[in-house]
């Protein structure tokens, strides 16, 4: 039987979640790369992996998604 990821872990696999999870963190820290870190360490200890290789890659996937939802 697989374990129930919790909720805050398991938005982390979708990237609406992932970048929902990164804003509602953001204020608190001094630059948005240092908020993308906590949230990408969150996975790696939640998930073993990376998702996202820096934070530029994180920062494209962001905007592209974000573009695409606000066109369609």
């Amino acid at each position: 039987m697989i374990p129930k990821l919790e909720p805050q872990f398991a938005m982390l696999l979708e990237t609406e979640g992932f970048i929902t999870a990164f804003w509602e963190i953001s204020g608190d820290y001094r630059t948005q790369e240092d908020a993308y870190d906590v949230i990408e360490q969150r996975y790696i200890s939640v998930f073993g992996k990376r998702r996202y290789s820096d934070f530029n890659s994180f920062r494209v996937t962001m905007y592209r998604h974000l573009k695409k939802k606000k066109s369609g």
